[in-house]
């Protein structure tokens, strides 16, 4: 996983983000604060945001991930609308 986190700054820094964001997929579940800070200074890129969401749903691997982090992904993008419904989501599968 170490070799895709240096690869992935790297690209981060070349100004590459989508080849970063894959970097940073590949290298795990671990690293999705850093996807989400990506996403965060790149959110006018929608081709980028797709990538992480269809991570983030199990689309990429087969493997959904914890919905915490869509959602953390929605207020980065200030959709408050699909923020709400994952938080009632969560909030129903805590009962």
């Amino acid at each position: 996983g170490d070799v895709y986190k240096r690869q992935a700054k790297q690209y981060e820094e070349a100004k590459n983000p989508l080849k970063a964001l894959k970097l940073w997929i590949k290298s795990g579940e671990t690293h999705i604060d850093s996807m989400l800070a990506l996403i965060e200074k790149n959110s006018s890129q929608e081709h980028l945001v797709q990538e992480l969401l269809d991570y983030l749903m199990g689309e990429t691997d087969g493997q959904p991930k914890d919905p915490i982090y869509t959602y953390r992904l929605y207020r980065i993008l200030k959709n408050y609308k699909n923020a709400a419904k994952i938080a009632v989501t969560i909030a129903s599968q805590e009962q």
